[in-house]
């Protein structure tokens, strides 16, 4: 696309929540967070969470969160890490993935890592660019 070309309302929003200091992923987090308070007080009592594509990030950060509450999370076409995102040229997963400040710690293997010992994990499939949408 033009550099000069609108931005699409997933950037600007991200942008916003920045200048607020926050982020997308972190008001998405938040979303499934909420979700699983929702269920987890309606009755479920086994909950298993399933995430894909753009949604595995949020879906993996807030089970690692809620891990007292989700027994297990299956990703499917999850970004392998973040650090394969800036080696390239450009990546096509939107900016509204990615956590400021992520990379001064730790990257997405780490975290996948600790998710792992909290609830039960299983990633299908890594995947360098987001799923297309159908």
């Amino acid at each position: 696309g033009k550099f000069t070309a609108v931005h699409d309302q997933d950037y600007h929003y991200d942008g916003v929540e920045l200048m607020f200091g926050s982020s997308m992923i972190a008001r998405r987090v938040l979303d499934v967070l909420q979700a699983v308070e929702y269920v987890k007080a309606h009755g479920i009592k086994h909950l298993h969470l399933i995430a894909r594509g753009q949604g595995a990030l949020p879906g993996a950060f807030a089970a690692l969160l809620a891990s007292d509450k989700v027994e297990s999370l299956t990703l499917y076409d999850a970004p392998e890490s973040y650090l394969s995102m800036v080696q390239k040229r450009a990546t096509f997963w939107p900016q509204s993935c990615m956590i400021p400040g992520f990379l001064k710690g730790a990257d997405l293997p780490d975290g996948y890592s600790a998710l792992g010992k909290a609830v039960k994990l299983d990633i299908v499939n890594f995947v360098s660019e987001p799923v297309p949408e159908e």
